[in-house]
């Protein structure tokens, strides 16, 4: 994904990684940022690449799903 900061482009990776991965480091600051970011970005990311980049980092989805809210 490409973002344009200051005129210029910066590379990141999936949106849906950087949540994972924050899910994963477990602190109450990463997972205030994964719940931040899960909302702000949620309507254009794909789920199913979410559940599999938390599979990826071993994350238990049932703790996804208390840091993220779903259902």
């Amino acid at each position: 994904m490409e973002v344009v900061l200051n005129r210029r482009r910066l590379s990141i990776g999936p949106m849906e990684l950087q949540i994972a991965y924050k899910v994963w480091l477990g602190s109450d600051k990463d997972k205030e940022d994964a719940r931040h970011l899960y909302r702000l970005f949620g309507e254009h990311l794909s789920r199913e690449e979410l559940i599999r980049a938390l599979r990826a980092l071993k994350v238990p989805l049932e703790s996804a799903s208390e840091v993220l809210g779903w259902p």
